[in-house]
């Protein structure tokens, strides 16, 4: 399938308005597996079984399991590029009504909240960025628009209240905010999901980092 908005919108629809349950079934079931077993790590049968049908019932949905993971993946990226995700994000970095730590912070608070409750859809999203290039490439100039951009503006504003100083490199400030930002949601709910954290302290440890630096 071609990576366009529209036609990531007409398999969102599908994606998010199941025809009957045993396709909803079906859906939830690829976003588990998938999100824990990856594309190639997934079977059929495994499908089918998660979702509590036939092997047959399946392919009468999904004619391959392509078709299925294609579904999956297109209804993620619509609802993090355009329907859900970014919109949100792009407001929050676009509202600068309080300080800049409290802002960074609800802001942080909000994607690991996100990320909590969609764990398995942020890991088929990271394999499909990290191995096909051409999403990558998408995704990335969905994200430039959408996300870095206003982010830019967002600590230039920081700047122009003094609150950040106006000999930082904003660009270089904001692609290394991000970097440890996407690794920490990574690391919470890819890497090591279950292991307990106080997300928090963690947040506010960050800041200070960001904020103080490291060297004596």
């Amino acid at each position: 399938m071609r990576l366009t908005k529209k036609n990531l919108q007409n398999e969102y629809q599908k994606y998010k308005n199941p025809a009957s349950e045993k396709e909803a079934d079906i859906l939830k079931a690829g976003e588990i597996l998938f999100g824990e077993k990856g594309f190639d790590g997934t079977t059929t049968k495994e499908l089918a079984a998660k979702a509590k049908v036939t092997e047959r019932t399946l392919f009468k949905y999904f004619a391959t399991k392509q078709e299925l993971y294609s579904r999956i993946l297109s209804g993620i990226v619509y609802e993090v590029a355009f329907a859900v995700q970014m919109v949100k994000l792009r407001e929050m970095l676009e509202a600068r009504k309080t300080k800049f730590a409290d802002w960074y912070l609800f802001m942080m608070k909000d994607r690991v909240a996100m990320a909590r409750e969609n764990r398995h859809k942020i890991r088929i999203l990271v394999t499909a960025i990290l191995q096909d290039a051409d999403f990558a490439e998408f995704f990335g100039k969905v994200w430039k628009e959408n996300l870095y951009e206003p982010a830019l503006d967002a600590i230039r504003y920081y700047q122009s209240t003094g609150e950040i100083r106006s000999d930082v490199d904003v660009e270089t400030y904001v692609r290394t905010s991000y970097s440890i930002n996407i690794s920490y949601l990574l690391y919470r709910f890819v890497i090591v999901p279950d292991l307990p954290v106080d997300d928090d302290a963690e947040l506010k440890k960050i800041l200070h980092i960001i904020s103080q630096g490291i060297l004596a």
